[in-house]
């Protein structure tokens, strides 16, 4: 996903930069101006998704590391209770 994102930032960007470099008159003036904002909102569309797959990474590595966590802590648990229950024997 992100790199389409990028992808789709750089078309929009491209968009924009050529628009930029045409020149027009009259009612073509304002068709080349509507195609630069249609460039920016497509860039802007990219940074949008660019945006949420990082969110959506940050959360997986954050889920993971709970996921460690717990794990690790669910081990130190029945390490004590190993523990507990030899002395006992004993």
């Amino acid at each position: 996903m992100k790199r389409i994102g990028k992808i789709i930032t750089a078309v929009g960007i491209g968009i924009m930069f050529f628009g930029g470099m045409c020149d027009a008159d009259g009612i073509y003036y304002y068709y080349l101006i509507a195609v630069i904002a249609l460039g920016a909102l497509v860039s802007l569309a990219g940074l949008a998704i660019m945006s949420v797959e990082l969110r959506r990474a940050e959360r997986q590595q954050r889920e993971e590391q709970m996921a460690r966590m717990i794990l690790a802590k669910n081990w130190a648990q029945m390490e004590v209770e190993d523990f507990l229950s030899e002395s006992k024997v004993m």
